[in-house]
């Protein structure tokens, strides 16, 4: 007993299990306190209140980590979810199904300010066959990852393996295609030589998760860890294009006006929070700080004010990283003052240190 105050919840979705009747608290003990609470029945022709991701949970405010259902394709017939173009195997069970909401685990960081969908891994050894571990996902089927995936900005997984499978013909198989195979070497890195394990990341959409594993040491297997998709675009317009116009079911996001972006994708700089005018624009808002008044007449000039500026929720880094992926970008600047010229008299200092002419 730690003393630590833990808590379950969830919903009941399946009508014939409604409404809740009775609630039953046991091993309560005669010093604890357990509370519940049983909230409305609320009925409707179509399904509502289950989010497609866990990154749409975040946005309703959610932050704390645990199991939640989640629906992908939402509750509109498939074909209205999705672009037809899709590169993905078995195409016709993909647009022909809509599949039920399922549980996951979501992951809710303190900064950055996301929520990541996690599905994890289920890991054995078939029978009679030392060489070849089959892995299962808990609480979902093929289909439902495949539409997790598909819907995702990005996923990751990791596989961590003894180094001397390095040298081995190990492999790993892609998603429930057996026809991919990926050699666990052609993905070693130096770090093999300073330490007994290694980590590789995958990161291929098209390949992830990870089915099977056959290995040739029998007394070293690798590790794969959990699925984990993200929904953090690279800037206001790929959001409003995937995740709202292509996803028929997220037009109700308009009216949310802060969004995570992650310009770089899975390397580099974390995700931030940005304003977005869809479909285009996307917005970081400067924040004043100190104004200085100085009388230095060989670098400012007498009584000179000087503004030094940050920007809510992003770094230099994390900003640089969105202008670069940007086509076109712009910021507004007006200054005005009481009988002191404009002409040679302001200067402004752009992002590389550079000081530039008002």
């Amino acid at each position: 007993m730690d003393g630590v105050t833990r808590k379950d919840f969830g919903v009941v979705i399946h009508k014939e299990d409604l409404p809740i009747t009775k609630v039953t608290v046991r091993d309560v003990g005669d010093d604890k306190i357990a509370r519940y609470n049983v909230g409305w029945l609320k009925c409707a022709p179509t399904q509502f209140g289950i989010e497609p991701s866990c990154q749409d949970y975040r946005y309703k405010n959610r932050t704390y980590s645990y199991t939640y259902l989640i629906d992908p394709d939402g509750p509109v017939y498939p074909h209205t979810s999705y672009p037809r173009d899709l590169n993905i195997d078995n195409k016709d069970e993909f647009y022909s199904t809509n599949i039920a909401p399922f549980p996951v685990h979501c992951k809710f960081p303190a900064e950055p300010q996301i929520g990541i969908t996690v599905i994890p891994t289920d890991q054995n050894k078939m029978p009679n066959d030392t060489q070849h571990v089959a892995l299962s996902y808990l609480n979902v089927d093929r289909l439902m990852i495949m539409k997790l995936v598909t819907r995702s900005s990005y996923c990751l997984q990791t596989i961590q393996y003894d180094c001397d499978l390095r040298q081995s013909a190990s492999y790993w198989t892609s998603r429930w295609d057996n026809s991919d195979q990926f050699y666990i070497n052609a993905t070693d890195s130096l770090s093999c030589d300073k330490q007994l394990y290694n980590t590789v990341q995958l990161h291929d959409k098209q390949s992830i998760p990870v089915t099977d594993l056959w290995i040739t040491d029998s007394k070293k297997t690798p590790t794969v860890g959990a699925l984990q998709c993200y929904e953090t675009y690279a800037n206001c317009y790929s959001l409003y294009v995937d995740g709202f116009t292509v996803y028929g079911q997220y037009k109700d996001r308009l009216d949310v006006t802060h969004f995570v972006i992650d310009p770089d994708d899975t390397f580099g700089v974390e995700p931030f929070l940005v304003g977005c005018e869809f479909p285009l624009k996307t917005i970081l808002y400067p924040e004043y700080g100190s104004v200085d008044t100085v009388d230095d007449p060989q670098y400012h000039g007498p009584h000179a004010a000087c503004t030094n500026f940050t920007y809510l929720f992003a770094d230099s880094n994390q900003i640089q990283a969105l202008v670069d992926v940007s086509g076109f970008c712009m910021q507004y600047m007006s200054y005005s003052c009481q009988y002191s010229p404009i002409s040679s008299h302001v200067y402004w200092i752009s992002h590389k240190g550079q000081k530039m002419a008002g």
